[in-house]
């Protein structure tokens, strides 16, 4: 898999991160993986057909000292479909700018 990775995040530092993730992504159901929502102007040509696949989420993991960014666009409603891939640059771009925006935001 492919992973956009901040380490060497402090305690205190990373219980801002967590903090700060908490209150702007949606629970997974699954400890430390939240779920970043793809906005609909960042879905890619085949996502923006597959209106029965939206919406599209960006998996967020939560470690210790650690924070990582999956690279991979995923549906809630479909498993299997196509339109579930890699993340292209431009999605990419977005996802770094969101975590700037969080490490911008926290002072970090």
């Amino acid at each position: 898999m492919r992973w956009y990775v901040i380490d060497e995040i402090n305690r205190t530092e990373m219980a801002a991160v967590k903090g700060y993730l908490k209150q702007h992504l949606l629970p997974s159901g699954l400890e430390n993986i939240l779920w970043l929502k793809l906005p609909a102007a960042h879905y890619n040509a085949l996502q923006k057909i597959h209106k029965e696949c939206a919406p599209f989420f960006i998996a967020v993991e939560l470690g210790t000292e650690w924070i990582r960014f999956e690279l991979f666009v995923r549906s809630m409603n479909t498993m299997g479909c196509e339109c579930c891939s890699f993340c292209d640059p431009l999605q990419v771009k977005w996802i770094l700018a969101e975590a700037e925006k969080m490490f911008s935001s926290l002072k970090i």
